[in-house]
């Protein structure tokens, strides 16, 4: 089966694969952001604490 070989720097084959990653994870990057936005936005609502009230904290405090 015939390949196909291609002569790169290494600095050109990071660059390559680097932008590749990005393209493939940019959709989980954004589905990330808007899951932040929306924890953020109910934050801002006061309706997610960011930290529990102490006296619902019930571990120890040694």
């Amino acid at each position: 089966m015939p390949g196909t070989i291609v002569h790169a720097s290494k600095k050109e084959s990071e660059e390559l694969f680097n932008s590749v990653l990005d393209e493939k994870l940019q959709p989980i990057k954004d589905s990330l952001d808007a899951i932040k936005k929306m924890l953020d936005d109910l934050t801002n609502q006061d309706l997610a604490p960011k930290t529990p009230p102490k006296e619902a904290d019930i571990r120890p405090q040694d």
